[in-house]
């Protein structure tokens, strides 16, 4: 998926990643970030919620929330579903990719 990402899945996959976090000042800033990018308020919180209303970006973040939160097992299942929508090998270590930036970009603002 080499920069198939847009901008407006690049702040999908935060919001699903980080907008519950509880910390309004970060959720506000993801929101302000979505809303550049193109996405409407009902994308919005979709994505916070870790969904699209794309089939495609859907996938994307399911993969990523389950990289964070689910087993090998979980994982496994959700290589497979993104699979049978059409995202290859190279597609979901970009995922992997990004969920490890987003994480580690997430972390050094903490400090």
């Amino acid at each position: 998926m080499t920069e198939k990402f847009s901008f407006r899945v690049d702040a999908q996959l935060r919001l699903a990643l980080l907008a519950g976090c509880g910390c309004q000042k970060r959720r506000a800033l993801l929101e302000a970030d979505a809303r550049r990018a193109g996405l409407t308020g009902a994308e919005i919180d979709a994505a916070a919620r870790g969904r699209s209303f794309d089939a495609r970006t859907a996938i994307v973040l399911e993969y990523a929330r389950t990289l964070i939160e689910g087993g090998e097992r979980e994982i496994n299942r959700s290589r497979l579903r993104a699979a049978r929508l059409g995202l290859d090998a190279e597609d979901l270590a970009e995922v992997e990719n990004k969920v490890a930036r987003i994480l580690s970009e997430a972390a050094a603002d903490d400090l």
